[in-house]
């Protein structure tokens, strides 16, 4: 299983400059190599509508079920966070996260 390593701080930082839309198709791709819509859905607790909705316009309510799709899907939610983002902004972004965390060590 891969390290899923995100605090707060990283997705406050990030929120407003990922792709949502991207960050949504991303989770389809993932999701349709294991799970139909309607399997993936009943598994994390939502309505299959709902994940139509994040896989099509990128609408994730809260950090909380981004935590729970991408480790239904074993990606790390940093990761498909900076896949979404332009190259610049996301070198930026993991410089940040990882100066973050080596000072709060």
């Amino acid at each position: 299983m891969r390290c899923k390593i995100i605090t707060m701080k990283s997705y406050l930082d990030i929120k407003n400059s990922f792709d949502k839309k991207k960050i949504g198709a991303l989770i389809k791709s993932f999701r349709e190599n294991k799970y139909t819509a309607i399997e993936f859905s009943k598994m994390i607790g939502i309505s299959d509508r709902t994940l139509r909705r994040i896989e099509n316009n990128g609408e994730i309510d809260s950090i909380e079920l981004l935590s729970k799709i991408t480790t239904k899907l074993d990606i790390d939610m940093l990761m498909i966070m900076l896949k979404s983002m332009d190259i610049k902004d996301a070198t930026a972004h993991v410089v940040n996260h990882f100066d973050f965390m080596k000072n709060s060590a």
